[in-house]
């Protein structure tokens, strides 16, 4: 289905034909950025973040809590949930719910972000230099 992995995106190739996000996927997306958004807004995510921050300048907090579901997230978040018909949308919409997820309902230390982050897009080329092999069969 989509990208299991705990808290980080994932790095893949995608088609530039599968950019393309149709309109009821993208009033899905931004429904669900919006409660992203709600809920990055509330002061405990500031209190949360401000622990991190001091916690890994190593000063005396309370002991943080991050509670990872891992390779869990399809028994949450199942297929029948995910509204989204594209390619590309579905991995997102299951990131947005992830999200949501965790804000309302994990009770952990993550902090709740007001941003997406998407993967920047580059094509492998050669940079204009092309291979040649001397030395007979074996280079």
């Amino acid at each position: 289905m989509t990208d299991q992995t705990q808290a980080t995106l994932t790095q893949k190739t995608i088609g530039a034909y599968k950019l393309v996000i149709g309109r009821g996927d993208r009033e899905i997306l931004r429904r669900l950025a919006g409660r992203i958004a709600e809920l990055a807004a509330r002061p405990i995510e500031d209190e949360k973040r401000d622990l991190w921050y001091r916690h890994n300048a190593l000063e005396a907090t309370r002991p943080l809590i991050f509670c990872d579901p891992e390779n869990g997230w399809n028994e949450i978040i199942t297929d029948a949930q995910i509204e989204c018909r594209g390619q590309l949308a579905r991995e997102w919409e299951m990131t947005l719910r992830k999200e949501i997820f965790w804000g309302e309902s994990m009770g952990d230390d993550r902090v709740t972000e007001p941003y997406f982050e998407i993967p920047y897009v580059y094509v492998e080329s050669d940079w204009g230099m092309q291979e040649i092999k001397i030395g007979g069969e074996n280079g």
